[in-house]
């Protein structure tokens, strides 16, 4: 059976970044033009509905009525915001995927919208299904049994907090078996879901290891990131520009492209596509050491 080391997975996405350089550049100025243009019509269309939800939410106490009315205002945008994020993660996944199994293919930077990318949209769309069923199971089974013992004698509460986490430990279980179903479902052209659990037999602890080092790197790169952000806004905004830090967008475009606010939009964006790398291409790696998938013209020194 293939193996994989798991430090050596967990950093393919920072080697692909040294090795390709270019190509994370056309990432950032993808992700920055997403950055203004979403970020602007958002602000555009629902500003002053997104301020007052957001003022609401620092008031000590706030109206629910009020709270639910400013919510069902901006329903119809998130409506419509949802297919593009759809979207948007669609291309995202292929792509990640592209750059490891077809290396070859570096036109656009991997960036395409084509059937791989649909089926990533239909992947997408099944793991909200089964993230929201497993919510709405956990509230079920866990929550609300928990709260009628605890009602019952305090004593018992115990109980529930440890099925809590025998419940959790299941879903996070299920998450790492199953998280080679998008790069599976690339190689394969077809949206496959399951295939991963049969793939990933004896390699839980790997995985987990592997993921685990993925979430300690981006936790040190959120930080370097933050100080960044931190200096930049200092720099456009002085003192005051800080608070862009602590604050939600405002309510108009004079706000959301103040020089602070602008600049800490942009350090993020260009940021972003690191997160890219760094989440979604160990999946395909150990997809492709496990299966064996790879494109012809690859080059294993580029990544081992």
């Amino acid at each position: 059976m293939a193996d994989f080391s798991a430090t050596d997975v967990a950093f393919s996405g920072i080697r692909f970044v040294r090795e390709r350089p270019r190509t994370v550049a056309l990432w950032s100025g993808v992700q920055i033009l997403l950055s203004l243009v979403l970020g602007g019509l958002l602000v555009a269309v629902m500003g002053p509905d997104l301020a007052q939800l957001a003022s609401l939410g620092r008031q000590p106490q706030t109206d629910p009525t009020r709270a639910l009315a400013a919510l069902s205002r901006l329903l119809p945008m998130y409506a419509v915001l949802l297919p593009v994020m759809l979207v948007i993660n669609g291309v995202v996944y292929a792509a990640m995927a592209r750059a490891v199994l077809r290396p070859a293919e570096t036109v656009m930077g991997y960036l395409r919208f084509g059937r791989d990318e649909l089926l990533q949209i239909l992947l997408n769309l099944l793991w909200i299904l089964i993230i929201v069923g497993a919510y709405i199971a956990g509230l079920l089974v866990v929550v609300i049994p928990t709260v009628i013992v605890t009602m019952i004698s305090k004593g018992l509460a115990v109980l529930g907090v440890l099925f809590g986490l025998v419940v959790l430990a299941a879903f996070v279980y299920g998450l790492v078996r199953l998280s080679l179903s998008s790069a599976m479902t690339f190689d394969r052209r077809r949206v496959s879901l399951l295939g991963s659990w049969t793939l990933t037999r004896g390699c839980f602890w790997k995985m987990f290891g592997a993921y685990g080092l993925v979430v300690g790197l981006a936790l040190v790169i959120v930080l370097l990131v933050s100080i960044i952000s931190t200096a930049v806004a200092a720099v456009f905004g002085g003192v005051g520009g800080l608070a862009v830090l602590f604050t939600r967008s405002g309510g108009t475009l004079n706000d959301f492209f103040a020089p602070a606010r602008l600049a800490v939009t942009v350090v993020w964006a260009v940021a972003t596509p690191l997160f890219w790398a760094l989440f979604l291409m160990p999946p395909a790696e150990i997809y492709r050491r496990l299966s064996g998938a790879a494109d012809p013209a690859f080059d294993p020194s580029t990544f081992d």
